[in-house]
């Protein structure tokens, strides 16, 4: 017979093992990003392009692509990726916060 603790550890691993996160979102574009840390040095090289340059990227969920006088939150999430924008179109900054 089994004890009660050993089946409550066997069933948490068992439970436990079909648990993977998925760090990498984007199947497309030059490199993949990992859901977990900011895109700065993918996507810093994009600065002076218009922001349809990011439609080659599967970008993190949470990436917010700022345009000029939006309000954003002050919350800091370092896995966070914001693009500034500039009044054109034009990736301006590309930052981690």
């Amino acid at each position: 017979m089994i004890r009660p603790t050993a089946l409550a550890l066997i069933l948490g691993a068992f439970a436990l093992s079909g648990c993977k996160e998925d760090t990498h979102v984007s199947n497309k574009g030059p490199a993949p990003m990992s859901a977990t840390e900011c895109a700065l040095e993918i996507l810093t090289p994009l600065i002076g392009q218009d922001k349809s340059a990011l439609d080659a990227f599967d970008l993190p969920a949470g990436t917010r692509i700022i345009p000029p006088g939006r309000m954003v939150t002050k919350d800091f999430r370092p896995e966070r990726t914001n693009i500034d924008l500039d009044a054109t179109g034009r990736i301006i900054r590309v930052w981690c916060g």
